[in-house]
């Protein structure tokens, strides 16, 4: 809300004008403190400067931002373009499983600031004349880094995906399982490699290890002397594939604030300009 304190001698003519010269294409609501102004001309102004919006302001009121997560259904200029065009405020690019080649990134980020959007309606005024140059309406690019995390890694004979029984036994460990034996039929136990070295000291017996952000849950019931591997009872059933998300709820994680990927990946975004960085 812009507030303007007037004295008695501005007159509503005059804030209008002024108003609408600061922001030739934003609305504002005007509160008119003084009382020189009556109450419809007070409302005469506000319907005035609405009328001025791009985007109207729908009948809530509500001024909700709306967050969209770039990736490979959406990684098309005309994608880029319709998402813009119902809404989209903050573009979201997330660097969980981006490499050290920024090729992809950059795309979706030049995609974004090209991307016309309504103000494609608008044009520019230079001298007088119209200009066939159109503003761009403006949109935030977030930059989501990926952070200290474990995730489980290639599974017994590559397979893309095991199932894990409820009450199955299930080894959970710092080294490759890759080149064990896919497990045959009937038989419940799981190897599982995780990228958490110190897996062994923070957990304790009687905790609880969450696979796939808590799709499966495992009670931990023996930990390794050596710290290789800790053996887990499953709490409940379901798949499980690698690059999976692994969580160990109310304990302290042996991990840094930052990793060396996020600190690349921060350095990239300050040198192309993007807006929001989450983590």
């Amino acid at each position: 809300m812009l507030a303007l304190m007037m004295n008695k001698s501005l007159s509503v003519p005059r804030i209008i004008k002024n108003v609408t010269s600061l922001f030739p294409r934003v609305g504002a609501t005007v509160s008119l403190l003084d009382g020189t102004a009556t109450m419809q001309q007070a409302r005469t102004m506000a319907i005035d400067l609405q009328d001025a919006r791009l985007n109207k302001l729908p009948p809530t009121g509500s001024q909700t931002k709306v967050v969209c997560t770039l990736g490979p259904s959406t990684d098309k200029p005309e994608m880029i373009h319709e998402l813009v065009q119902n809404g989209m405020n903050v573009a979201r690019l997330n660097f969980s499983h981006a490499g050290s080649d920024y090729t992809y990134p950059k795309k979706l980020f030049d995609m974004v600031r090209a991307a016309k959007g309504k103000h494609e309606a608008l044009t520019t005024v230079n001298s007088g004349e119209e200009s066939s140059e159109k503003p761009n309406n403006v949109r935030a690019i977030l930059v989501d880094t990926k952070g200290p995390e474990i995730r489980t890694c290639p599974l017994p004979g590559d397979e893309d995906v095991t199932h894990i029984e409820i009450g199955a036994k299930v080894v959970l460990s710092i080294d490759s399982v890759k080149d064990l034996p896919i497990p045959k039929e009937g038989d419940t136990k799981r190897h599982i490699q995780i990228d958490y070295a110190s897996i062994c000291k923070t957990v304790h017996v009687g905790a609880l290890v969450l696979l796939d952000d808590g799709l499966i849950a495992l009670e931990v019931m023996n930990i390794d002397p050596k710290g290789s591997f800790v053996e887990c009872q499953a709490v409940n059933a379901g798949p499980i594939k690698k690059n999976k998300g692994v969580n160990l709820p109310d304990l302290e994680l042996d991990l840094p604030a930052l990793t060396e990927k996020d600190c690349r990946d921060l350095q990239w975004s300050c040198e192309v300009g993007a807006d929001i960085v989450a983590a």
